[in-house]
């Protein structure tokens, strides 16, 4: 329980000399993990000193030879070996006295990545039978854990790798969109008919709705996922400043429960939004009439997202117009592209209610 606290394969390495010192008995401990490239070299973790104190042997590469390191441990003929009256070395290859050795592989199920070494260069206690097999259990667990550890250092390096690359994407994306809007506005203000005007600069501002998206989340440090809630709202502000629908007398109301949503559908609803607001801020409110655009989101299996104003409700010729215009058969497009319904109604305003599955 103590070992599987560790945080990455050193500590934990580290831990399981102080464990194995205090716990088993035994003066002394070195755990060695083989060479990826080349089994034949050992490589050190942790250990103690000629004094009994853990050391830091990460520096430290021994080539592992029979007589020391028996190649029956290694071949699976025999779970521990012990060799009694060793010389004992120090980190310099000096002798520093004798004694009995235990020797564990560690193995983690399905191959062997390294040994554990024991001995009692203090108390010269006699290692036996049962200290090797103490021994094999203790080394079983770092092994185990110890791949485990690996296992979630490597994950979580190439999380970081793949967060690095989509933040980066998520930049030149960013650009990209800077750099489209910004010809599609120098062309809208070279534009000589008003209808051609008009229609580059909705382009603009739906470029701007997936450009904004991208902004949020490289902010957010999010990667795919989207706070609908904070987006759509932040989007809605946006488009009655664009309009400058606070000096017109319209304001705006929002009422929207927190739903996350993944990039895609954010995108969609995003342009949908962009659709059904400037839409509401071109033609509900005409001659300087005053009103409030409202817009709200509640969450659950089903989402409901809602797009009202009080303003004058559909034109009489709103059948014509919408056939026409891009920007309402535009949401009637997102919203199958999403399998959204969506519910119109006119009455004192109009309303929009998009219902989708988040």
């Amino acid at each position: 329980m103590e070992l599987s606290r560790a945080d990455d394969t050193d500590s934990l390495c580290r831990r399981a000399v102080e464990l194995c010192i205090s716990r088993l008995g035994f003066d002394r401990i070195g755990i060695w993990f083989l060479e990826p490239g080349d089994p034949r070299m050992m490589r050190g973790t942790w250990g103690t000193d000629e004094e009994g104190r853990p050391r830091d042997e990460r520096g430290i590469r021994v080539r592992r030879d029979e007589k020391y390191h028996p190649q029956e441990i290694y071949d699976g003929a025999v779970p521990f070996a012990i060799l009694p009256g060793e010389e004992v070395f120090d980190d310099r290859g000096r002798a520093v006295g004798r004694s009995d050795k235990a020797i564990a592989p560690l193995w983690d199920g399905a191959r062997i990545v390294g040994e554990i070494v024991a001995d009692n260069l203090f108390s010269h206690r006699r290692i036996d039978a049962e200290d090797g097999e103490i021994l094999v259990l203790f080394a079983r667990t770092v092994a185990h854990l110890s791949v485990l550890k690996g296992s979630d250092a490597a994950l979580k390096e190439a999380l970081a790798a793949k967060a690095l690359l989509l933040h980066e994407l998520r930049h030149r994306t960013m650009n990209s969109f800077a750099l489209i809007g910004s010809l599609v506005s120098i062309e809208a203000n070279r534009a000589a008919d008003p209808t051609l005007e008009s229609a580059l600069r909705k382009l603009r501002d739906r470029i701007t709705v997936m450009s904004s998206l991208y902004r949020r989340l490289d902010a957010s440090g999010e990667i795919t996922s989207v706070r609908l809630d904070e987006y759509l709202g932040k989007l809605a502000v946006d488009l009655m400043e664009g309009y400058g629908a606070e000096t017109r007398g319209v304001s705006l109301r929002c009422a929207m429960e927190p739903v996350v949503v993944d990039m895609k559908l954010a995108v969609v609803l995003g342009l949908i939004v962009n659709e059904l607001v400037t839409d509401s801020l071109k033609h509900a409110f005409p001659d300087g009439r005053a009103g409030e655009l409202s817009l709200s989101l509640s969450g659950g299996g089903r989402c409901v997202l809602s797009v009202r104003d009080d303003g004058v409700g559909l034109p009489p010729d709103f059948e014509q117009r919408s056939k026409a215009g891009l920007g309402l058969s535009l949401v009637d497009l997102l919203c199958a592209q999403i399998g959204a319904s969506l519910a119109r109604s006119s009455g004192s305003g109009l309303a929009y209610d998009i219902a989708f599955a988040p």
